[in-house]
Parts: structure tokens; sequence; C-alpha cells
């Protein structure tokens, strides 16, 4: 038996696991408790619902941070997801409406099962991003976005669009 290619379909194609909804585009700052001596940063992000968030003011500036936020809070996103293997590695991808990838953080981890998230900062000047891509060192433009976290042992654990905002 032989092989043929050629195109199947095309178009603008949207995959997602049974059950999720995207979430709004227009991305709020994380809904997150009151910061303690006790209850960090790392502790409120990780108690959000799965989804993606734009950094509050508060943790830029916070010890467990420090340096590695760069820009201002509000030009950084965080991507909060559940693992659901032991020992997974993710990767957080973020594409421009006409598909081109403008970040990739590859295989993060491996992490255990439990909350965990990504931050990344989309806009503003001089990035300084760990992964890859346009996005690491350049600014998003105005524009949709689409996002995914993916496991190499569950799949996709979620995904989403966030708009960008010319004063973003």
């Amino acid at each position: 038996m032989g092989s043929k290619s050629g195109t199947v379909a095309s178009g603008t194609f949207t995959i997602k696991k049974d059950g999720d909804e995207f979430t709004n585009p227009n991305l709020a700052v994380a809904p997150i408790g009151n910061k303690t001596d006790t209850n960090t940063y790392d502790d409120l992000f990780k108690a959000l619902p799965d989804g993606a968030y734009v950094m509050p003011d508060g943790a830029k500036n916070d010890a467990s941070f420090g340096a590695d936020v760069h820009g201002e809070a509000a030009q950084n996103r965080i991507f909060k997801f559940e693992t659901t293997t032991d020992a997974d590695r993710v990767t957080l991808t973020i594409y421009a409406a006409d598909g081109t990838v403008m970040y990739t953080e590859k295989d993060a981890g491996p992490f255990a099962v439990g909350p965990h998230f990504f931050y990344v900062q989309v806009t503003g000047d001089s990035l300084d991003n760990a992964g890859t891509g346009p996005m690491e060192t350049t600014g998003l433009e105005e524009g949709t976005y689409t996002w995914t976290v993916y496991s190499k042992n569950d799949g996709m654990l979620m995904q989403g669009v966030m708009d960008i905002a010319a004063d973003s």
C-alpha cells in the first residue's frame, strides 16, 4: 500500500480537550488573595484556576521572583496549569493570528503532579524571556494571540486566546 500527499483541509483549526472552553481573551489581573510572609506569590499563583492572567503589581518586586520578572507587572502573563502525570515535561507556546510561533518555552520541568505556572513578559522593550522565538526579546504587537500548554505525557493541558492592546 502506498501513500499520497496533498492538502486534506485548509484554514484555521482549533484543537481543545473535551470540556475545555477558551478563556476570555481580555485577560484580567490574577485574582489572588492577600500575600503574607507565609503565603507567597508562588503559592497564590498555584491556587488560581487553570488559565492565563495578567501578573499583579506586587509580584514584580516580590523576593521570590526578584530579577526574573522583566518589564512592568502588567506586561507579564501567568499561565497556570495542573500536571496530571509524575515527572512531566511541559511546553508553553504562543502563536500569532496567522499561526506563526511567537514564543516557545519547551520541555520545562520535569514537573511533579500538582499546580505549576509559566510567567513571561509579552509586551514592552528589551524582553529577556527564557524560551525561543521572536518574543524572547521583542514584545508582541497589538492583536489576538493563541497559547497552549502541552504536556509530553498527557497532551494538551490547556489553551486559550489573549488580546494584546496597543497600551499594554
